[in-house]
């Protein structure tokens, strides 16, 4: 999950005991307004309320056993 802030986006795994952030994409996005999760080409789509759209790629997960 992406958690979008002013200055980056942070990317959240839950766990049973709550969420952890697992790394942060420092990115200035003071306008962010929406996200949305795109599988096809793998990228976060924000969309900024001065009508920008800014595509982040999504982090390997990179998760073992």
């Amino acid at each position: 999950m992406a958690a979008v802030a002013p200055e980056g986006v942070h990317w959240l795994q839950f766990r049973p005991t709550g969420s952890i952030t697992r790394k942060t994409t420092a990115l200035p996005l003071p306008m962010a307004l929406a996200c949305v999760c795109h599988h096809p080409t793998g990228e976060l789509i924000i969309i900024c309320r001065d009508g920008r759209l800014v595509r982040l790629a999504l982090p390997e997960t990179g998760q073992a056993g």
